[in-house]
């Protein structure tokens, strides 16, 4: 018996992805960053928001808002920009 033209066995055997499978893998990935990086805006803007609430007349004005443009601001859906 000849061992020497026998291949040797991997210590672990494992599936090698093929190309189809790690673009699929990727495009999941990238839409789960989207979806993530949108409820991240969404949650942002409705604290936004309700700070701007929050302020008084001096500080909306040291930021060039009235009390009915906060109003405005502070009153759109949460997917509006």
């Amino acid at each position: 018996m000849n061992t020497a033209c026998k291949t040797p066995r991997p210590i672990a055997p494992f599936a090698v992805p093929s190309a189809g499978d790690v673009i699929a893998s990727t495009g999941v990935v990238s839409l789960f960053h989207r979806i993530n990086d949108t409820l991240r805006l969404w949650q942002s803007r409705i604290k936004m928001r309700r700070h701007l609430l929050e302020l008084d007349d001096h500080l909306l004005a040291d930021i060039g808002l009235d009390r009915v443009a906060a109003e405005r601001e502070a009153t759109k859906a949460f997917w509006r920009a």
